[in-house]
């Protein structure tokens, strides 16, 4: 028996010879320039562009829309101190952008409630994260998560 991630569907290497990279970096150029906070008209203008793409190839779409719980950056500051309260610190790259705290798959619904973390969260540029290792190497260093 194959297992499923060594299967290759016959039509694979005829497929695979139709993509072209240089229009694959177009279309990420393309939806990788836009703002696509949730909910936002940079989302509607990425999804517009994908449908048209994917309708131009001759697919068919259908486009759905939920109401979802999600996380919107805030401003928030990160202080060293010798007490704090216990969080989770997130290291992004040069750009802070939506994440998701949670386990939870859309609107918590009263089963799911719970897993809504109770801790702060915060998230940090690249360049703070570096920061924050390096005095990782003196031991565990004690921080303020402030709004």
């Amino acid at each position: 028996m194959t297992a499923p991630w060594e299967y290759r569907d016959p039509l694979e290497p005829t497929l695979a010879a139709e993509v072209s990279s240089a229009t694959l970096m177009a279309h990420v150029r393309v939806i990788g320039a836009l703002e696509r906070e949730s909910g936002s008209p940079g989302e509607a203008q990425a999804f517009d562009y994908i449908e048209r793409t994917l309708k131009s190839y001759g697919m068919e779409v259908e486009r759905r829309e939920i109401e979802a719980y999600i996380s919107l950056p805030q401003e928030a500051r990160l202080a060293l101190q010798q007490a704090g309260a216990l969080g989770h610190v997130h290291v992004l790259g040069d750009h802070l952008h939506n994440m998701i705290v949670t386990t939870i798959w859309g609107t918590p619904a009263p089963d799911t409630a719970a897993r809504i973390p109770a801790i702060p969260c915060l998230s940090i540029l690249g360049a703070d994260g570096e920061r924050l290792r390096g005095l990782l190497a003196n031991g565990p260093p004690r921080v303020l998560l402030q709004r």
